[in-house]
């Protein structure tokens, strides 16, 4: 489940160089509700043989196959995710909606309602919640609690502020031999190293990040937890 600027475009290109094409279903980023429908539409000999399904969705696609699975996913502190995501959205012109956002200020971009990925977008997604069933805004208490159980029941978890150490668990957990060489992509190039957001702007948006950010607290406590019960190969 790739999680918009959590280094998800990063993870996709390892996970493509661990497993055989054939073995893989990409979800098209621009276009993932069709792409994901069209995985829908295959046979289910067809949908049961990929190994990988990978890209942006919401938590529910298992219910389109009939084989043992899990989640994998990396989240991010959400302030620094909705603030990479305004950044990406100034400097790319296929951006949707670009030539509104670019006269916007972050918390204009944040009330505009332009993605669900920026309203507790980690909870949305990991909850199965997408604008259709819960409009931009409306994020609720339960959703963040069905994202918690979907975690501990369905998922593997990664943290980007500590993407080495979530490739070496995952290594473990899904017995890749090594973890591979890589390099970072998909990186907001424009965005300032040290981003001060004013009080009153950040107040005005807490909404949208307070439900990701209680999520990311205690998807961090879990990594801690599961990191300490491997013994000291954990880094061989």
């Amino acid at each position: 489940m790739h999680l918009q600027k959590t280094a998800g475009t990063t993870f996709s290109r390892i996970l493509g160089s661990l497993y055989k094409n054939e073995e893989v279903y990409d979800i098209d980023g621009r276009h993932f509700r069709e792409s994901i429908k069209s995985f829908k539409a295959l046979p289910e000999s067809e949908r049961n043989a990929f190994n990988v399904i990978k890209g942006h969705m919401f938590f529910g696609l298992h219910e389109s196959v009939s084989r043992s699975f899990s989640y994998i996913t990396i989240l991010r502190e959400p302030l620094s995710r909705v603030i990479s995501n305004y950044y990406m959205a100034l400097e790319r012109p296929r951006f949707p909606f670009h030539e509104e956002i670019v006269n916007m200020t972050f918390e204009q971009f944040m009330h505009h309602g332009v993605l669900p990925a920026l309203d507790n977008g980690m909870t949305r997604m990991i909850s199965g919640c997408d604008l259709d069933t819960v409009p931009y805004g409306k994020c609720t208490a339960d959703m963040l609690q069905k994202a918690i159980e979907n975690i501990k029941k369905y998922f593997l978890v990664g943290l980007t502020e500590r993407f080495r150490e979530s490739l070496i668990y995952f290594k473990h957990l899904l017995g890749w031999e090594a973890v591979p060489a890589y390099q970072n992509y998909n990186i907001t190039k424009n965005k300032p190293a040290n981003v001060q957001i004013p009080d009153k702007s950040l107040r005005s948006v807490e909404k949208y990040i307070e439900l990701d950010r209680q999520l990311y607290r205690f998807c961090s406590d879990l990594f801690d937890k599961r990191i300490r019960e491997f013994d000291d190969s954990f880094f061989d």
